[in-house]
C-alpha cells in the first residue's frame, strides 16, 4: 500500500507540469526504480498510467479548441508504428543506449528555440517537406517513448512545433492524441506480456488524471508564452539529466 500511495502522489505532482511541458517520466521512472520495482515492470506500468494524463489532457484541450485532429492523427499513426517496434525491442532485449544522443539533440533544439523568441507562440505554415520529415521523426519518437518512457513528451513538442508549425498549446493538444495511441499500444502489448502491475498502473492513472486537469487548466489561463518558458526549463533539465 505504501508503494501505491507514493506512486499516486508522485504521479499527481509530476503531471502538474508534465501535462504541459513534459518531463514527468524523468522523475516518475527513477522513483519506481528506487522503490525496488523491476525496470521492465516499472516502465510498462508507468506507460499504462500515463493514459490518465493523455485522456484527461485531450478532453480538457478539446473543450478549449486547442486540438488539430488532422495533424494529430497523422503523427499518431507514424508514432504508433514506432511504438509497436519499441515494445518488441523492450520485451526482447530490455535495454537501450540512446539517451545521450537524444539529450544532445535536445540541447541543440533548445538553443534554436531560445534564439528565436517567436517559435511556438503562434501557428505558422510549414511546407510539405517539413511535415514529411516530422512524420519520419515520429516513428523514431514512438520507438523511444515506449523504450525509455521519460523525456519523450519534450521531444514530441520539439517535432510538432518545428516541423508542423504549431503553437505550444496546440502542440500539447496534438501530443495528447499521439500518446493515447502509443500508450494504448504499450498497454495491450505489455499487458499480454505480463509486464504490467495493474494496481500500480491504476493509481498512477488516477494521479496523472487529477494533476493533468489542474495543470492544463492553469496553463490555458497563462497562455503560450508561459508554457514556452516552462517548456525550455523542463527540456534543459531533461537533457542534462540524460547526459549525467
Amino acid at each position: 500500500m505504501e508503494i501505491l500511495f507514493i506512486a499516486f502522489v508522485v504521479s499527481l505532482l509530476t503531471s502538474l507540469f508534465g501535462s504541459t511541458a513534459g518531463g514527468a517520466g524523468l522523475v516518475v521512472i527513477p522513483c519506481l526504480f528506487f522503490l525496488g520495482i523491476d525496470p521492465h515492470l516499472a516502465i510498462a506500468s508507468a506507460l499504462v498510467g500515463y493514459n490518465g494524463m493523455s485522456i484527461t489532457g485531450l478532453a480538457t484541450l478539446h473543450h478549449a479548441k486547442k486540438v488539430d485532429y488532422g495533424t494529430s492523427v497523422q503523427i499518431a499513426l507514424f508514432a504508433g508504428i514506432g511504438s509497436l517496434i519499441g515494445t518488441r525491442i523492450l520485451i526482447s532485449i530490455g535495454g537501450v543506449l540512446v539517451e545521450k544522443l537524444v539529450a544532445i539533440c535536445m540541447i541543440i533544439v533548445i538553443v534554436l528555440i531560445a534564439l528565436r523568441p517567436q517559435i511556438g507562440l503562434e501557428t505558422v505554415h510549414k511546407e510539405r517537406k517539413h511535415k514529411v520529415i516530422g512524420s519520419g521523426l515520429f516513428v523514431l519518437q514512438g520507438i523511444y517513448s515506449v523504450l525509455i518512457a521519460s523525456g519523450s513528451s519534450v521531444w514530441a513538442n520539439f517535432i510538432i512545433i518545428l516541423c508542423f508549425g504549431k503553437s505550444f498549446m496546440e502542440a500539447i493538444g496534438c501530443r495528447k492524441v499521439l500518446f493515447i495511441t502509443t500508450n494504448l499500444v504499450a498497454t495491450v502489448v505489455y499487458g499480454f506480456a505480463g509486464l504490467v502491475i495493474w494496481p500500480l498502473a491504476g493509481v498512477m492513472f488516477l494521479g496523472n488524471a487529477i494533476g493533468t486537469f489542474i495543470g492544463i487548466r492553469y496553463a490555458l489561463t497563462k497562455g503560450d508564452a508561459f508554457v514556452r518558458r516552462m517548456f525550455l526549463i523542463v527540456a534543459a533539465v531533461s537533457a542534462l539529466k540524460m547526459l549525467v
